[in-house]
């Protein structure tokens, strides 16, 4: 079972709840693969030390990210909602990891169209222990259920947010 995230490894994105999460999980079966850039390397070098199951690959190319996106086994987003700034941002990595067809998830967002809630495996609450269960909820899904969460969203993408579907959008509204 792989978790893969990859981005802003900030600690104000939740860097720390997702490594708190997967340390919780007891099972030498998962493996928690990490790509991108912040002030939260030094907490998951810490990690590291302590977990063999966490491994940090630095800043990577985008075709390397979607060479792992592709190998794992659910694609994870620590942000947390209650974060000032996430009221005014929308993650564009939400659409990258809905485009994948690999089960995607994340924490409910202020910011979040409503149309998203149907692709995105969203944790019951904010803790650690939530997002974890999470975690082994979609890593033990079968295999027909696995493949069909992640289709599901990526035709979702596909025919709903491609820059002529979004530009269509945006005429409606002109007219």
């Amino acid at each position: 079972n792989i978790v893969f995230y990859a981005g802003s490894l900030h600690r104000s994105y939740g860097i720390e709840h997702l490594l708190n999460a997967f340390e919780m999980i007891n099972d030498a079966n998962y493996e928690l693969i990490i790509a991108g850039n912040g002030d939260g390397i030094e907490q998951i070098k810490q990690y590291m030390s302590k977990d063999g199951r966490i491994k940090y690959l630095g800043v990577i190319t985008p075709k390397q990210v979607k060479e792992y996106q592709l190998k794992a086994t659910c694609l994870v987003s620590p942000r947390l909602p209650f974060e000032k700034y996430v009221k005014y941002s929308f993650p564009s990595k939400t659409i990258e990891c809905l485009a994948s067809g690999i089960p995607y998830i994340a924490h409910k967002l202020p910011s979040e169209p409503k149309d998203y809630a149907d692709y995105i495996q969203y944790p019951s609450g904010t803790t650690d222990e939530d997002l974890k269960n999470e975690i082994e909820k979609v890593c033990n899904m079968s295999p027909y259920e696995w493949k069909r969460i992640g289709e599901k969203a990526r035709d979702f993408i596909v025919n709903n947010k491609t820059p002529y579907m979004q530009g269509r959008i945006i005429m409606k509204l002109l007219r």
